[in-house]
């Protein structure tokens, strides 16, 4: 008979150098991208979009699948823990913002929408954080750090002060739920965690921390100078962050698996 159990988090779960091996082709579909980049980019060419688009969505696409191999492929099996459902629909929405991102050349619609796609995929992934404990003082700082960033990016040529009211809007609330997002990850965290060798939950904030340095090297290259290497720094923190967040699945809260009993 078939029967489901609960893996209950502080059992040793399986080996970090296993669950990076089960990661299969995310390293080689980010060293595809940066290939792609580096080499047109020293060539003055351009790839087609819809051919950066489906490069640049490539290893999130692999985050999704290697989310549903934590329940076996199961999409029943995933959809019935909190946790990991929020982490897969946060990296469904990312991969659109990334789709949608790649066409912002053509107009400010496309960064809009791809903005609001990514704020989705941040309430999801403040979802699966949890809310407890609280910490205020943590939402407090990361706040603070948010409101400075929107202030630098406020004044200069091409700064926020002169784009249209949506646009402002837009990037003051995405920088308040990606600091939401950050408040989460970092107030769920505990020594107790490292004691009991539960990694997954650091993992959740070296992926949120680096989302945040993503985010503000991609809106200072946008509103205030370009940034050198703009691309390898924004994409590497970015896929940085979607790994962390990622494997923060691993052994999580509330994975389940199924186990065959006689």
């Amino acid at each position: 008979m078939d029967k489901t159990n609960r893996h209950h988090p502080d059992k040793p779960g399986r080996s970090m150098g296993r669950k990076f091996f089960e990661l299969g082709s995310f390293v080689p579909t980010c060293s595809i991208y940066f290939l792609f980049t580096t080499i047109l980019s020293s060539e003055n060419l351009t790839l087609p979009l819809w051919g950066e688009m489906i490069a640049k969505t490539l290893p999130i696409f692999t985050l999704i699948n290697f989310v549903m191999s934590q329940h076996d492929n199961d999409f029943k099996l995933l959809w019935r823990c909190s946790f990991s459902r929020y982490v897969f629909l946060g990296l469904c929405f990312s991969l659109l913002g990334d789709a949608l991102l790649v066409y912002q050349s053509l107009s400010d619609y496309y960064f809009m929408a791809g903005l609001i796609s990514f704020a989705i995929g941040h309430v999801m992934y403040i979802f699966a954080f949890s809310w407890t404990p609280l910490s205020p003082m943590l939402l407090i700082k990361f706040g603070l750090v948010a409101m400075l960033l929107y202030g630098y990016l406020w004044e200069g040529e091409n700064a926020l002060s002169s784009q249209s009211v949506a646009l402002k809007i837009g990037v003051a609330l995405y920088s308040f739920i990606n600091a939401a997002m950050n408040w989460r990850s970092w107030a769920r965290l505990s020594y107790q965690d490292f004691i009991d060798g539960r990694w997954y939950e650091f993992m959740g904030c070296v992926g949120a921390i680096n989302f945040l340095v993503s985010d503000a090297i991609l809106a200072i290259n946008k509103f205030k100078f370009p940034v050198p290497h703009e691309t390898l720094l924004i994409m590497g923190t970015y896929y940085i962050a979607q790994l962390g967040i990622a494997l923060s699945v691993v052994d999580g809260p509330d994975i389940y698996r199924p186990v065959k009993n006689d």
